[in-house]
């Protein structure tokens, strides 16, 4: 298996064996299990509420807090967290020491309409949230940069994952053969069905008769998310090896993971982390 459960002062964790053996890397995908967040958002809720907050409620102090234990579980500083404001696009930003912590607190000032954040500054966490999309965390341990994804339906199809490694390659000279990629639990391939105007989004680039990645049932259709992003990097020549995925449904797993699809938009967000 490629994932590791991870535990610390309750707070569970994921991560991946790749990753996990770099030298000065810390990383982590996070679960709801560990906060102090109640009703929908508990109890590891990580993502600030829209005012009123007592409308939703949650309070900025819950979400604080939550956030200050999964920092202190995987190993980085809240306050140099940089997050960025998800719009479900393939928008990259590269994020410099003077944006430590952009985002952090409050989320207003996170990059706006940004779904990809790649960085080479040490001591700066980068942050993705999500509640059924795909968290796609990059590295290169050669060249000593990093990237944190956003990757829903959208971001997939608008190949969010390529965009990033041409990226790290134009701006850092990264090199595909190094770099090893972690992919997150969001929604799985059995739970993420469509109608046909999805599969007509990817059908220009995706084998549609490729039962690995796309199954019909009449009008209906599922996606597997997580192999169409391993599939971008594969493309852009990330080995097959260097690729590695945590098998967990965000939907089917309710005590391990909030799920907007499931819970009809009422409920927390999870996190993926990356730091050098």
């Amino acid at each position: 298996m490629f994932e590791q459960q991870q535990q610390s002062q309750g707070v569970i964790y994921f991560q991946t064996q790749n990753l996990a053996q770099l030298p000065g890397l810390k990383h982590g995908f996070s679960s709801r299990v560990g906060g102090i967040s109640e009703g929908p958002f508990a109890s590891l809720n990580l993502k600030y509420p829209a005012e009123p907050a007592e409308k939703a409620g949650e309070t900025h102090t819950q979400v604080a807090e939550n956030r200050r234990r999964i920092a202190t579980a995987i190993g980085f500083e809240t306050e140099a967290v940089v997050a960025c404001q998800q719009v479900h696009s393939a928008t990259i930003q590269t994020v410099t020491a003077s944006d430590r912590g952009r985002g952090a607190q409050p989320h207003r000032e996170a990059f706006p309409a940004t779904d990809g954040l790649i960085t080479n500054v040490p001591g700066i966490p980068l942050m993705v949230m999500v509640a059924d999309c795909i968290p796609v965390l990059i590295a290169d341990p050669v060249q000593r940069v990093i990237a944190a994804l956003h990757a829903g339906w959208r971001g997939t199809q608008q190949q969010i994952v390529t965009a990033a490694l041409k990226r790290m390659q134009q701006e850092f000279g990264c090199n595909p053969a190094h770099i090893q990629i972690a992919i997150g639990a969001g929604i799985s391939y059995p739970q993420f069905e469509v109608g046909p105007e999805v599969v007509a989004a990817f059908a220009e680039q995706i084998p549609l008769n490729d039962s690995e990645l796309v199954r019909f049932h009449g009008e209906k259709a599922r996606l597997n998310l997580p192999a169409i992003n391993a599939l971008q990097a594969r493309q852009q020549g990330v080995p097959a090896h260097q690729i590695e995925t945590i098998s967990r449904c965000t939907v089917s797993e309710p005590e391990l993971f909030f799920s907007y699809r499931r819970d009809h938009g009422i409920t927390g967000r999870l996190a993926a982390f990356i730091c050098l």
